[in-house]
């Protein structure tokens, strides 16, 4: 189902995208999203490191996508992760380049 969500989303943001970019997708054991003061802070700091439209699903998933000059490696991301201390180990990041 997230994997449908995901596909729709993408391909609503980038009708008339032309630009490369990677697809993201974070999730996190234990419902570590559904905090209301971590959540919105990574998705803040997601947006300020170079992710564009990033949105928290009903599944506690976060879809994001970045432009190919400023991709954000999943190192980076659980670095972001861990600094707003969340436990990194608990976090997956998947990521797919597009055209």
């Amino acid at each position: 189902m997230k994997t449908i969500i995901f596909a729709l989303l993408v391909s609503l943001s980038f009708i008339g995208h032309s630009q490369k970019h990677t697809n993201y997708i974070i999730t996190a054991e234990a419902n570590a999203l559904m905090c209301p003061f971590l959540s919105p802070k990574l998705i803040s700091s997601i947006e300020k490191n170079g992710g564009k439209s990033v949105v928290k699903t009903k599944e506690l998933t976060l879809l994001f996508y970045c432009e190919q000059n400023n991709v954000l490696s999943e190192a980076r991301i659980l670095e972001l992760v861990d600094n707003l201390g969340y436990d990194p180990r608990m976090f997956k990041v998947e990521m797919k380049e597009e055209e």
